[in-house]
């Protein structure tokens, strides 16, 4: 085909360029931009449009952080106001507990929450910690190595407490250096949970007797911490860090002065408590959390042989300060299990475990203790020569099932009967098969049992009223047979009442 001068040119489905007159072929001269040359220009004009996006943004944070400032300086005064006025109002721990030491009743303490500063609307909730449970993360304890830090904390609060018992007209108390009021401090902050209960079940007196302590024990305990330690940690609320001086400011006048209401002034009665002699006093804390123990100790007996057991056999000798010994009672509890520590952790008390007897001084010869509605074991050995006191008894015959058997001294001071030593023995097995007598033993009667005795006595003091009305001289030989047969008839009337046994 001859060839046009001016060609009409279209574009195939190929991309070629052709005449539709003369089917001539145009070779392109536009040049192709490579995808690297062409990526190469987007990525410059993303890196401009973001240098453009960055200088924005970084104008609006700063503002932003400029405007946090302001805030955070307007909140910080306003937290120092209501905290001025928090402690004006209120000079209580969020919690107090404490035990009465004439009955070992703990009384629950009163709840005062910490004020929450909330830069949002987010209300704090409640935090429920469990020892050792995954996903929660344990709150970290203040190391009992920290010596001086504590070592300063303690005596603060034993300054305290001697203040109140000195403006009392009562004796200062010693400060103590029995551990087991640091345990139970550090086991609460551990739990974040108020209690008189160790996270493994034990009571104050089991672990004051693991902790090496013979004195008699009576325990306080004080909280203070926010609901939510973890929403501290958000910069959506502001909790003030606790002070740990001013807790325990706050927990002895709540004690001394705030009482009444929420425990029957039972921990102000600890606190000025006459027998007490020594104290010794937990503290653990971390910035949102703080815990104290105090354990009021009874020390009036120094050991020359500390109360040990052996094969059942309890021993113990030393010098009283005062008084006379005058009995030992037996009390038992369950061996102590973490089920035992989710069940009483809230209650807000402790008692010494069930009674199962009192250990008591062997009679004097022609003498002996009559049947009562209460158990006497006789000790083998309970002599006090002037204030010098040696002990002996068989635990065994109450040992009928696994436990912790807890013996506690009573001390008779004029007409003052008080508690002066306790000493936890744990036993896993039984020594004796339930049902078991000792001969040792007086134990408890039935009312119908305490009758069956009245009416031997009964028959006993008419029987003697007539025996010595007879005439004992000049008499007839009638006379002295039937002065002999009421005289038998007494004696057999004795020996039933002196080895009556329920």
């Amino acid at each position: 085909m001859e060839e046009c001068k001016n060609h009409n040119y279209i574009t195939t489905q190929k991309g070629r360029f052709v005449c539709i007159d003369c089917g001539h072929e145009r070779i392109s001269t536009r040049k192709t931009k490579s995808p690297a040359k062409i990526f190469s220009v987007l990525f410059i004009c993303v890196i401009i449009s973001a240098g453009f996006y960055y200088a924005n943004t970084s104008q609006m944070a700063q503002k932003f952080l400029n405007l946090v400032s302001e805030r955070a300086s307007d909140t910080s005064q306003q937290i120092q106001k209501e905290a001025t006025t928090l402690a004006n109002n209120s000079n209580a721990p969020s919690n107090a507990e404490t035990v009465n030491n004439a009955t070992s009743q703990i009384n629950s303490g009163k709840t005062i929450q910490k004020q929450q500063i909330s830069q949002s609307s987010i209300s704090p909730i409640k935090s429920i910690y469990h020892n050792g449970n995954t996903g929660q993360v344990p709150i970290p304890v203040i190391s009992t190595t920290q010596s001086t830090t504590l070592a300063e904390l303690r005596n603060y609060a034993l300054q305290l407490i001697n203040n109140d018992r000195t403006s009392h007209g009562l004796l200062p108390v010693a400060l103590s250096n029995n551990q087991a009021a640091q345990a139970q401090a550090e086991d609460m902050l551990n739990m974040q949970t108020l209690s008189h209960y160790m996270s493994d079940g034990e009571k104050p007196y089991m672990v004051y007797t693991k902790y090496g302590g013979f004195g008699n024990v009576a325990q306080n305990a004080a909280d203070s911490k926010y609901d939510n330690t973890s929403l501290c940690q958000s910069v959506l609320v502001i909790c003030p860090a606790l002070d740990p001086k001013t807790e325990i400011q706050n927990s002895e006048s709540s004690m001394m002065n705030n009482d009444l209401i929420c425990c029957n002034n039972g921990h102000r009665d600890n606190i000025l408590d006459k027998y007490h002699t020594a104290v010794s006093i937990g503290i653990a804390y971390t910035k949102y959390s703080f815990f104290m123990t105090q354990n009021f100790e009874n020390n009036y007996l120094s050991f020359t042989k500390s109360p040990s057991e052996n094969n059942g056999i309890v021993t113990f000798a030393g010098n009283l300060k005062t008084g006379s010994l005058l009995s030992i009672g037996i009390f038992y509890d369950p061996l102590p299990t973490k089920q035992t520590y989710e069940v009483h952790k809230n209650d807000g008390f402790y008692k010494l475990g069930n009674e199962l007897g009192t250990i008591v001084q062997p009679p004097v010869t022609g003498s002996y203790y009559q049947p009562s509605n209460e158990t006497l074991e006789i000790a083998n050995r309970m002599v006090q020569m002037g204030n010098y006191v040696d002990t002996s008894f068989d635990l065994s015959p109450f040992v009928t099932q696994g436990g912790v058997y807890t013996m506690v001294a009573f001390l008779q001071d004029g007409a003052e009967q008080f508690p002066i030593t306790s000493y936890s023995i744990t036993k896993t097995t039984p020594m004796v098969q339930d049902g078991f007598k000792s001969p040792k033993v007086n134990y408890a009667c039935t009312q119908n049992q305490i009758g069956q005795y009245d009416t031997l006595q009964q028959q006993f003091n008419a029987l003697e009223k007539q025996y010595n009305g007879m005439p004992k001289i000049a008499i007839s030989q009638q006379e002295y047979q039937q002065d002999l047969q009421m005289y038998s008839q007494l004696d057999s009337l004795q020996k039933q009442m002196q080895n009556f046994k329920c």
